[in-house]
Formats: structure tokens, sequence, C-alpha cells
């Protein structure tokens, strides 16, 4: 039963169709209505649809309309509130499911359940994704209604039992909008993800144009809210955001505010956004309960991967470079670890970790659920709480950032522009922080014998560092990444701790990423390596250790480990009962 209720999450999660992906063959997207321009009245706005011709054999024209609203064909779901919890993704899951059925269903469906009977064990207040509304509802944890489970109160009734059996998601490609229209005509509102540095109806934003009920974000910051795609419209006017992206167009979005914020609690976000068409989902298949066996094929390292937070890409094999060390030297041993969060809530519970010279680790786990804080525990940036860390067979448990440093630990941290980033200091300069051995003159550093280093290493080469003289904060996210692995490798560590170090870099430059720490492996260095890949933890990792629940697995040979097995461990392991 395990093993078949696995796959069934496998499976059921993701079902990744190719007409989502590619150009279909036969167009299923159509419009039955003749060629006619007409204006509707949608909102505190006027827009203009497109409609299509239709042919004489009664066969549409194919193509989808210039401009959508859900709201005219009956798709649109409540707007709900989430009010002060961190639930925005449960809410929106909610509605996009009940937006599947709408209109021959009008069911109302308890976000409340998904956010607190996931198998995840997150507060409400701590925010969630919408992998984990994908696992919840594809291992039938859920849905219930919100009848059954109401919103806010703290309490949810034992016993429920879902009401429907979701056995068909779609994930469309980031930024594919083609993509993400067609699932919103064909299927419904569509979930997404954005920026948004508004926390609620009160909050104002240099980028919400409350006039237009308008929202355009053009920064670099990382998603952070949920909302839901109801719609779209090509010629939305680039005027009507209080900044003008670079061409006309989008989506009409519905939050998670109640109807006080935009039009009715509607909205609309521009094509150019910087974060707009990220993590686009869609629950395309809704049975009824008397449906439990009917599995739908798909890629199963793709549903891991997208788990894990991010894509799958394909990675080199890099077992025949790799040198074999006779002597299995321990660098670093946890013991009995304890690793907590920023809210003090235990992550990790008595695990234990041991690095040997030589060997790159792979750390896979859902993203979110402890491998930033583990890593920032062993470089000293936490406490270790309870539990015991030895280096080189020293105890330094109770040890500063410094000793580690100085005992051979060097760490790429998942966010180095917020974690390593001085304002106005050059490229160069940050090297000379807790980067190579420096000399010095009588009045300081050495800078000419620093640059000379830079110029002359393989590593900054390599990985295409920018500019020495450039200031780093300038940079984007992935040139900041290059920047620091470079002067981490430059450092000569003995012990890496390595947090998403090809993260928004390109095929080829991640290519040399992974020869890079392959080639320090060989070099005896200890490397634990966090990614959102999967296919890069089996193709690069000698081990591989799962965050599991709240536990960290045993090394795993990624020769002998399929994505499916990694998957089971990543969502606890747990049996999954109908």
């Amino acid at each position: 039963m395990r093993n078949a209720l696995v796959i069934v999450i496998v499976c059921l999660s993701v079902s990744l169709l190719y007409d989502v992906y590619k150009e279909p063959i036969d167009r299923l997207l159509h419009l039955d209505q003749t060629e006619t321009n007409e204006t509707t009245e949608t909102g505190n706005r006027k827009q203009k649809t497109k409609k299509q011709a239709q042919k004489p054999d009664g066969q549409q024209e194919e193509g989808l309309p210039s401009a959508y609203d859900g709201r005219m064909t009956g798709k649109a779901p409540e707007v709900k509130n989430q009010g002060t919890f961190g639930t925005c993704w449960a809410v929106v899951t909610s509605s996009a499911l009940e937006s599947r059925l709408l209109p021959q269903e009008d069911i109302i469906f308890s976000a409340d359940h998904i956010s607190t009977q996931n198998s995840y064990a997150i507060g409400q207040e701590e925010g969630g994704a919408y992998n984990i509304a994908i696992a919840y509802l594809t291992a039938w944890q859920g849905p219930v209604t919100e009848e059954m489970d109401p919103y806010g109160d703290g309490v949810t009734p034992e016993g429920l039992s879902p009401v429907k059996h979701v056995q068909e998601v779609q994930i469309a490609e980031d930024k594919d909008f083609d993509a993400i229209k067609e699932m919103i005509y064909r299927y419904g509102a569509v979930q997404s993800s954005i920026y948004m540095d508004m926390g609620g109806t009160k909050v104002t934003s240099e980028y919400y144009d409350p006039e237009n009920t308008s929202y355009y974000y053009n920064g670099e910051d990382e998603v952070n809210h949920d909302i839901l795609i109801i719609g779209w419209d090509d010629d939305y006017p680039a005027e009507n955001f209080t900044k003008t992206p670079s061409k006309n167009g989008a989506f009409l979005c519905q939050n998670s505010w109640g109807e006080g914020f935009g039009d009715g609690g509607r909205f609309y976000v521009a094509y150019d956004d910087t974060q707009i068409g990220r993590n686009c989902v869609a629950y395309t298949r809704i049975d009824g309960m008397d449906n439990y066996d009917h599995l739908y094929q798909t890629d199963q390292e793709r549903l891991i991967s997208k788990m894990m937070g991010g894509e799958v890409t394909i990675h080199t094999d890099y077992e025949d470079q790799k040198k074999v060390f006779e002597k299995e030297e321990v660098l670093l041993e946890g013991k009995d670890m304890s690793i907590y969060n920023a809210q003090h809530r235990e992550l990790i519970r008595h695990g234990n970790l041991t690095m040997k010279a030589g060997e790159i680790i792979g750390l896979a786990g859902i993203s979110g659920r402890g491998q930033r804080e583990l890593l920032e525990t062993l470089f000293g940036v936490n406490v270790l709480k309870m539990g015991q860390l030895t280096i080189a067979g020293k105890d330094m448990t109770k040890s500063s950032i410094r000793d580690r440093i100085e005992a051979g630990m060097a760490l790429v941290s998942e966010d180095p522009k917020r974690d390593n980033v001085v304002a106005g200091m050059k490229i160069y300069e940050h090297f000379a922080l807790n980067g190579p051995e420096i000399s010095y003159k009588k009045v300081g550093i050495n800078w000419k014998d620093l640059t000379d280093k830079m110029d002359t290493s393989k590593a900054v080469k390599e990985l295409g560092v920018p500019e020495k003289t450039r200031e780093l904060a300038t940079l984007s996210g992935g040139n900041i990444q290059r920047c620091m692995l470079a002067r981490a490798v430059m450092k000569q560590p003995k012990i890496l701790l390595a947090s998403y170090p090809s993260r928004g870099l390109d095929v080829g430059t991640v290519e040399m990423v992974h020869q890079t720490l392959v080639e320090l492996r060989n070099q005896g260095c200890s490397i634990l390596l966090v990614s959102e890949d999967l296919e890069e933890l089996l193709s690069v990792s000698d081990s591989i250790v799962v965050i599991s629940g709240d536990t960290l697995t045993e090394k795993l040979d990624p020769k002998t480990t399929s994505a499916l097995e990694i998957g089971d461990l990543m969502i606890g392991g747990k049996e999954h009962e109908r």
C-alpha cells in the first residue's frame, strides 16, 4: 500500500501535459462566438474583448482572445480574506479548486484545513507554498468544505474526510504566459506567485496604483505572496501603472485580502512584473469520491524538483572525474543536533551528519524545511542549542564564526545579496573579507597582492566573476553568487557549505560551478551542497542526505537511490491511507 500511494503522490501531483509546454497539434481552446468587438463593463474600467470567428464547418479559429475575464464566465470564485495569518497560499489553493468546478458546482473549500492539516506541521503564521498544497491534495488529505472546517477559529474537527479527489494538476513553466492563459481559459483560475511589498489594505506601495487597481513590481526580490489569476487583457494600458512597463498588457488577479482591496478584491498585474507568472498551478481534474485509482503519467524527477522549489536541468555525470580517497578523514561531525528557525520552532530533531575529506554531500528537502538553518548553525551564525559539533576532532559546539573560519570552513550563503554585500564596496574589496589569504603593508592590506591573486585565479576566470572594480551591490543575484563562490574557492577551504551556488546562472556557468566543486572535492575538501535541483544533487554528489519530516536521513547512494525514493523521504516517508 505504501508504494502504491507514493506513486499516487508523485503521479497525481503534477500531470505535466505536453500541450502546456509546446505548441499543441490540435488547439483545444476556442470561442464559440462570431467575430465582434464589444465593450463590457469589468470592475472599474471598460475592457475591450476580441471574439473569434467561427468556421463554416463549425470549428472555431485557433487562438485565445486578447482579453478574458473569469467574472464574465462564472469562473471567478468569491473573494476571501486571510486576515493576519500567512495563509495566502492555502486561500488561493482553495479558490483555484472552486474556480475549476464553477459554475456547475458552487463549493466553498476550507483554506483552514489546507493550512493546518497537511503533513508539514507549519503554523498558519509561518506561511507555506503551492507544493505543500499539491502534496496535501494528491495524498487525498483534502479538500473539505468551509462548513466542515471554518477559517480562523483555531479548531479542526477530527475525522474529516475529503469531499473531492484531485486527480490531476498542471504546472506551467515560469513566465510561459501562453500556457498560463490556456490553463485559465480551459480550466479556470490559476494559482501564481508574485513579490508584493504590501501587507494588506491599509498599506501603501510605490508599485500599486489604487485608482486603477494596478500593480507593477520591477525589482529583484523573490516571490513572497500567492494570488489567483482569473483573466488577462493584452491591451491594458501601460500608463495605468505607477511605474511604466515596457508594453501594454496585464493579468487580472484576485487577492486574499478581502473585498476592501483593489476592485472588490481584484487587481491588475503588469505582464512586465518581475515575478508574475511563477509557480503557476491549475487543478485540472477533480473527481468525486468514487475514483481512487486513475493515475496520470508525469515526470517524477520534475515533480520532486518542484517540491524542492526549483526546476530540473540536465547535468553531466561527474563520477569518472572524481578522485578516490583511500583515507576517509572525518572533517566535521555533528551528533544529536537540534536545529531551530528564527521563530524558535524545531526544524531538525536529533540530527547526525558526518562530512569526510573528498566528499560532496547533497542535501535534499522540501524548500524551507531547514536547509538554511542547518548550514548557518554549522557555520556558527546560529547557536547549536542541543547536540555536539566537532571539526577535525576538536569540539567546536560553542565556537565562534571566526574560530570555524580559522578551522578551514567557508559558507556560500543562500542569499548572498542580503548576507554578504556591503553597499559601496568593490568586488575585490569583498574578496578581502573572509576570502583568500592576503598580505599586509605597514598601512594596511596589500591590495595589489590581492588583485593579482584574483587575476590569476582559475575560479575567478571560470566562474565568470565580473570586473573586480565594480561595486558588488550593483550586480544581479546570479553574479553576486558567482563572486561569493569564487571567493570561497580561493580560500581553499577544508569544509565548504554551499547553499544554491548555481541558482540564477546560465547553463554554461552552472556546468563550471559543478566542475569547480568537483575539483575542490578532489583536493580533499568536504562539501555540503544544498540545491533546489534534484538532478544536480544526483549528478554531482557522492552521497545524499534528506531532510525527512524533522529528521536527517542516513547517507544515500545517488547511484542506487531513485527520485521516487527521495520524494517519499522528503514528504516524511509516511504511509497515506485512503
